[in-house]
């Protein structure tokens, strides 16, 4: 391996850095041999790095998912290297709610995919799945939960759950969520 590779890399995942991205979510874009941002990726990333509240609408493909995904990774590491900060069991720090199990299914490999890089820890909850199995996920330390509206809920309500560290909502797919009913389950989790 020559010496050039690595400052190609490092080249490649330029505008990624100058959208303020550091380098262990970088390391988790090379590992999945992604290079440069989308045009929905340099829009959303800077302000919601900051914290922005933010809605944007993109096309299947656009790549929507790292969008929300990569500043949330991003946040979450921040927050790790923050003094006294320590993680705790049932207590996720992101959520993304998404309409379907397909869609969280496949949230849930891209999360996946990066925070095996990153070293986060995530976990997908929708219904057809185990109650049990999702039940043991949620209790040790999970970073980020993909989840169905529905299944969330229950898991809240039955106490496996709890939101006292979430820093981070993503409501994919909006319309098909207001559309297909899920408005009131929303608005509970949303409380």
């Amino acid at each position: 391996e020559n010496s050039n590779d690595g400052s190609k890399n490092a080249l490649d995942l330029a505008e990624f850095r100058r959208l303020g991205l550091g380098e262990e979510v970088l390391e988790g874009l090379r590992a999945m041999g992604i290079k440069d941002p989308s045009v929905i990726q340099r829009i959303a990333i800077p302000p919601a790095l900051k914290g922005e509240d933010l809605a944007y609408s993109a096309a299947t493909g656009s790549g929507k998912t790292l969008a929300y995904l990569l500043p949330i990774m991003q946040q979450l590491k921040w927050q790790e290297a923050e003094e006294g900060y320590a993680r705790q069991s049932c207590r996720p720090r992101a959520l993304i709610l998404v309409p379907t199990r397909e869609l969280v299914t496949q949230v849930v490999e891209v999360t996946k995919a990066l925070s095996h890089v990153v070293k986060l820890s995530s976990c997908g909850l929708h219904g057809g799945d185990d109650f049990g199995v999702q039940r043991r996920r949620l209790g040790g330390m999970v970073d980020i939960v993909v989840a169905s509206p529905g299944r969330l809920l229950q898991h809240y309500e039955k106490g496996h759950v709890f939101f006292s560290q979430v820093t981070n909502v993503v409501v994919d797919e909006m319309d098909t969520m207001l559309k297909d009913g899920f408005g009131p389950d929303l608005k509970r989790l949303m409380v």
